[in-house]
């Protein structure tokens, strides 16, 4: 993603909103039209970076500065942090709210420490955390994050309290592998894994494509062609492009269908979200039900409604479990 101009999307020379300071425009008249529109987000976002750092404040003026050092990895446990741990949820949210690269990497950096202060993730952070990855294209880093998870072994084996055992090491996992590991995983990282190979196996179609247009180069340009595809890295894997391509397109109908098995109500909800949308979430759900969908839906629609190709594939493949 880049920074646009919130108006009219133009991305040639954007100064930010002196106020929030993670919206931008084009010229200063670009901004004066759209501040009407964005007076209101500009508040919220405003209020929620105010809130946070008085709850910080307070906290080291009643626990002491220790507690961001001695206590970390156990934060929700001591009562006293969990105004601060709300706090940090509330910035979160709204800078997913604006949309924008910069909010989206504020809200992945504050989620990522919500994690670091509290292993145990009693505010569910690892369910957010991917759609922010995955918006600002850190696609490697999402499958890592969904990875880890997906074999830490949460119920049984991985001690929470003691902060020498490893966690979230996963580093440049191999993204190509089989889906089987991800059985019993929420449907947040579900979805996440269903974009993640997606995404791979588009990429490398426009190999195949790119490599069907160099047959027409002359001699020596068509591996200048090729280092600029976004799956290059993987091209040097054992199999041909054309035989991971469908390994990967294989493993994403995979993906979709442990999606569509958990709950059938995403991927319909993605074809036509208005419903979902305009009715807000709950925070009692039932696996497998629209209360479910609902309450993730916001953030993760838009991986799909933004790329065309990404909607034809759901279509397709929602159409097939229709059968």
């Amino acid at each position: 993603m880049k920074v646009a101009c919130q108006l009219c999307g133009d991305t040639t020379d954007c100064t930010r909103c002196t106020q929030c300071h993670v919206v931008f425009y084009c010229s200063d008249r670009h901004q004066r039209e759209h501040l009407a529109e964005h007076q209101s987000l500009c508040a919220l976002v405003q209020t929620a970076i105010r809130r946070l750092d008085k709850e910080e404040r307070r906290l080291r003026r009643e626990e002491g500065n220790d507690v961001f050092e001695e206590d970390v990895g156990h934060f929700w446990s001591i009562f006293e942090t969990r105004d601060y741990m709300r706090a940090k949820n509330r910035l979160i949210m709204v800078m997913h709210e604006v949309g924008t690269p910069t909010a989206l990497q504020i809200a992945l950096e504050e989620g990522m420490d919500c994690l670091r202060l509290c292993r145990g993730d009693n505010v569910g952070m690892r369910h957010t955390v991917p759609a922010f990855m995955l918006r600002l294209g850190d696609v490697q880093d999402c499958y890592d994050f969904i990875k880890w998870w997906a074999t830490c072994d949460r119920e049984v084996a991985y001690n929470w309290g003691d902060l020498d055992l490893p966690y979230l090491d996963i580093k440049d996992a191999d993204m190509t592998e089989p889906v089987k590991i991800f059985e019993g995983a929420p449907l947040e990282h579900l979805v996440a894994l269903t974009f993640i190979k997606l995404h791979i196996a588009l990429g490398l179609l426009d190999v195949i494509h790119a490599e069907l247009a160099s047959l027409a180069l002359p001699f020596g340009l068509e591996g200048e062609l090729k280092s600029f595809l976004p799956m290059n890295e993987l091209i040097s894997a054992p199999m041909t492009v054309q035989k991971l391509f469908q390994t990967m397109l294989s493993q994403a109908k995979e993906a979709f269908s442990m999606v569509h098995e958990h709950n059938a109500y995403f991927w319909k909800a993605v074809l036509d979200p208005e419903a979902m949308l305009q009715t807000q979430p709950t925070p009692f759900y039932c696996t497998g039900s629209p209360e479910e969908v609902r309450q993730m839906f916001q953030r993760y629609y838009q991986l799909w409604t933004d790329h065309p190709a990404a909607m034809a594939f759901v279509k397709k493949n929602l159409q097939e479990h229709a059968l």
